[in-house]
């Protein structure tokens, strides 16, 4: 979000001269724009940052590879089974926008080949699994958008909030690895989009827009049924571990620091973040945050299912 604010206000900006011809306003745009990255240098620039950045283990040794893997982890994050219904969707909202810049450009048949061209060149990216999918998928809309900003058929608000979901994954290129959850900021970012696409289809014809919905709404409701029942099945063994770990805790700030603590891994981990068992540093946060030294050594075993 440090990186999405001000991008969101320097896109807006930038797109509203675009749109309006002129420059009217710029002066408050920059001011409110230098704010904007003043706070975001604050968060980006946070102690907390660099000692995370001490401790942590970066699998490249170059920050080309680094950005080469990145690139690749987010385009197979995207590709995965779990974001094949977002991605849908914003196909379906893709379709949308371009079918509204064709419609308003003064040379449709051109803007129509090259939406072609671009997409099947996404399409064909994303049969083979590339890591350019993803940056190939955010070009072309972003095309699509420029193109409906200067001829005044997509609102600027909306562009500017493509554009800064974009920019949220700008640090995710230098971090050490891409977790699914690192995504968030982008997908929360890309509603507004989406959001848009649909009053447009809503314009169009309500019958056609509560189709779309009804036909994306069963999948939705089972993939939350899957996603709530995966979530509560490990519920049961977070609340041992974390009452072990915090007993752990209390007994070595009080000089009787355990030697060995028995914990268990997760029944279902699909639905959780890295453990760690899973990754040595998260291990390091974990026996921060309950202060447990590491004289103290941590057994994972089996789910408890298992051991019943």
């Amino acid at each position: 979000m440090a990186v999405a604010m001000p991008a969101f206000l320097l896109s807006y900006g930038v797109l509203q001269f675009i749109a309006q011809r002129s420059v009217i306003g710029a002066v408050p745009w920059v001011y409110q724009l230098l704010v904007t990255i003043a706070a975001g240098a604050l968060v980006i620039f946070a102690p907390g940052n660099f000692i995370r950045r001490a401790v942590s283990e970066y699998p490249h040794e170059s920050m080309v590879e680094t950005l080469l893997a990145n690139i690749s982890s987010m385009s197979h994050l995207t590709l995965h089974p779990e974001g094949r219904l977002a991605l849908l969707v914003w196909g379906a909202a893709g379709l949308i926008y371009a079918a509204l810049v064709i419609m308003t450009v003064p040379k449709p048949k051109y803007a129509l080949i090259a939406m072609l061209l671009g997409g099947a060149l996404v399409a064909g990216l994303a049969g083979q699994g590339s890591a350019l999918f993803l940056p190939a998928l955010l070009m072309l809309f972003m095309a699509v958008f420029m193109a409906g900003v200067y001829w005044r058929c997509i609102p600027v608000m909306v562009a500017a909030a493509f554009l800064s979901a974009v920019a949220s994954l700008v640090l995710l290129l230098v971090a050490p690895v891409v977790a699914a959850r690192s995504l968030l900021t982008f997908y929360c970012l890309m509603l507004v989009p989406l959001t848009y696409a649909g009053v447009i289809a809503w314009r169009w014809s309500p019958f056609l827009f509560m189709m779309v919905v009804l036909a994306f709404a069963v999948p939705t409701v089972d993939k939350a049924r899957l996603v709530y029942q995966g979530y509560a099945q490990n519920v049961e063994t977070h609340q041992l571990n974390g009452a072990k770990l915090l007993v752990a805790g209390v007994e070595s700030q009080a000089g009787n620091a355990p030697e060995q603590i028995v914990l268990y891994k997760l029944p279902n981990e699909r639905f959780a973040e890295t453990m760690a068992y899973q990754r040595p540093l998260v291990e390091t946060w974990m026996r921060r945050y309950y202060q447990v030294p590491t004289s103290t050594e941590i057994e994972w075993r089996d789910p408890l299912e298992q051991q019943r």
